[in-house]
């Protein structure tokens, strides 16, 4: 079997670990792959494209209609490679996806990551078999709500690698920098806003304290930048960009902060897990599975005493944090693991591949 791995460039900028992760275990798992990328100059493009597989690349654009042509231009190329499943990596991506599938005649299966992607998903229909994949049991149950039993949604775990040497640890040198990742969707929503005012009441206290504000959807941060300046917070706040170097800053940090249910699975909360890095997050309903009492500590007060309390307990009590972090870094190998990932993914494309397609399990 050959499966097309297709991504789009906002996706491959938070993503390229799993593309990464994904086309490595396919291929060692005799899977053929050929990857779909946005052109990018070589200078960019860096580890992303240093993977295993076929590569073919077409001009990205912002304007939807023109990526989605530029891509489908591919459809005689993946016909040579003999392509047997189309995988769109981003729901984005479905409805050229399945123009493509039905070109080429061939089965598609697209990673919805969030609830939100039903939308997406909804409007588009062909003839070729489809299969969902949602990232967690509540993303599936609500696609199933919205999408009705025509299309086949599977839950697959995502995966992303945790080593097994002992990780140095954070939050043990209370006079260095404390670096704190803030995962945001882009605006500065109450919950934000809050954190932030928490902040400002700290920033006497905790001057060592640098907060890398990064968005896992919308990347104009502005509204973000404008509270920093009303409340004096420019010299301990960065907006980080959406690309590789960004990403890879985010998982070196001291801990993770998320004051907001997001709705979206992103790896980068796995990631962090998975050094051990402690994630204090809001309850996320959609991402409970992710967001348990094991591998995170929730914040059910998002209030602005809430912050206030945590962000000065991160140094003057850290033995909590650092705790939680070690739960993390256990629950994401015993839950999250490449291997579970990559074993789930082939089982999708062998079955919507399959002359009569199979019954799909939760």
């Amino acid at each position: 079997m050959k499966v097309a791995l297709i991504t789009d460039a906002m996706w491959l900028v938070q993503e390229a670990a799993t593309l990464r992760l994904l086309a490595v275990g396919l291929v060692d798992e005799g899977t053929g792959v050929v990857r779909v990328a946005p052109g990018t100059p070589e200078d960019q493009l860096n580890d992303q494209l240093s993977m295993a597989g076929k590569l073919l690349t077409y001009r990205p654009s912002t304007w939807r209609r023109l990526r989605d042509w530029n891509l489908h231009r591919l459809a005689d190329p993946l016909r040579e490679q003999g392509v047997d499943v189309i995988h769109a990596l981003d729901a984005s991506l479905f409805g050229v996806a399945i123009r493509l599938g039905a070109t080429l005649e061939v089965p598609v299966v697209c990673n919805a990551w969030s609830a939100f992607n039903a939308e997406h998903i909804d409007r588009h229909t062909g003839q070729s078999p489809v299969a969902v994949v949602a990232p967690t049991q509540r993303i599936a149950e609500v696609l199933r709500r919205r999408l009705g039993g025509d299309i086949a949604i599977r839950v697959v775990a995502p995966g992303v690698y945790s080593s097994t040497d002992p990780t140095p640890e954070p939050l043990r040198n209370p006079d260095a920098t404390l670096s704190i990742v803030v995962v945001t969707n882009g605006s500065l929503t109450p919950q934000v806003h809050d954190l932030m005012r928490a902040m400002a009441e700290v920033r006497q206290h905790l001057p060592q304290a640098m907060y890398f504000f990064y968005s896992v959807d919308q990347p104009d941060q502005h509204s973000i930048w404008q509270a920093a300046r009303r409340l004096n917070l420019l010299e301990q706040i960065s907006l980080v960009p959406n690309d590789p170097s960004g990403h890879n800053l985010m998982v070196q940090a001291d801990v993770l902060l998320q004051p907001q249910a997001t709705g979206l699975m992103r790896t980068l909360l796995l990631e962090a897990m998975a050094t051990s890095r402690p994630v204090v997050a809001a309850p996320d309903s959609v991402l409970e599975e992710v967001l348990t009492p094991e591998s995170a500590m929730l914040v059910n007060d998002g209030s602005v005493e809430s912050w206030h309390r945590i962000l000065l307990s991160l140094v003057a009590d850290p033995d909590p944090f650092v705790e939680v972090g070690r739960s993390a870094h256990t629950f994401v190998k015993e839950h999250h693991s490449p291997s579970k990932f990559v074993a789930g993914l082939r089982e999708v494309y062998e079955q919507v591949a399959a002359p009569e397609p199979l019954q799909f399990g939760a």
